[in-house]
């Protein structure tokens, strides 16, 4: 039995510890292909097991956090839901002819603006034109509020979660 030159598998190249083609901690290296990375000679990094305290500091918050969370995911849908009304109002104000006339122009649900064709075949009295002006500022304060009301929630839940990832870096440290 003959012993060969191993060889590199890419370009033929005779191979080994002195060679231009050798192997390598990662995979092979190929003179004329570079770097060929063996993914199972990479060593990922595992995460540290959780101990009984981080388990106790996650299990205090987790309950706190499903609660805000909930409740955060209400107020998103309470300003969409706003905000849908605020658009519906503006638009039949503006197909009334009570803001902005002919010239009016409304964002459509893809960003495009679009021209808003007013009816000038009926006209509404300055009792109807200042109900849907009305209608439209009740609309915008709602909007307003639901925007402020939806950053107030964030804002808490995003102090529930640092004060649990707090507890859970104490608790890690103190194992």
């Amino acid at each position: 039995m003959a012993l060969t030159a191993k060889k590199c598998p890419n370009c033929g190249r005779p191979s080994g510890a002195g060679a231009l083609c050798r192997d390598v901690p990662l995979g092979w290296f190929c003179f004329t292909w570079g770097l060929q990375i063996d993914n199972s000679r990479i060593i990922h990094p595992t995460p540290d097991p959780i101990g009984k305290l981080e388990q106790r500091a996650i299990d205090e918050y987790a309950d706190r956090l499903a609660t805000a969370e909930k409740h955060v995911d209400g107020l998103i849908e309470a300003h969409r839901t706003a905000r849908e009304r605020h658009h519906e109002t503006v638009l039949a104000s503006a197909r009334a002819g009570v803001l902005g006339g002919t010239k009016m122009m409304i964002t459509g649900q893809y960003g495009g603006p679009s021209p808003v064709a007013v009816d000038n075949r009926r006209r509404l009295s300055s009792r109807q034109e200042a109900a849907l002006i009305q209608a439209e500022v009740t609309a915008r304060e709602a909007v307003e509020e639901a925007e402020h009301q939806l950053g107030r929630g964030r804002d808490a839940l995003n102090d529930l979660t640092r004060a649990a990832e707090r507890a859970r870096r104490i608790a890690r440290a103190s194992e």
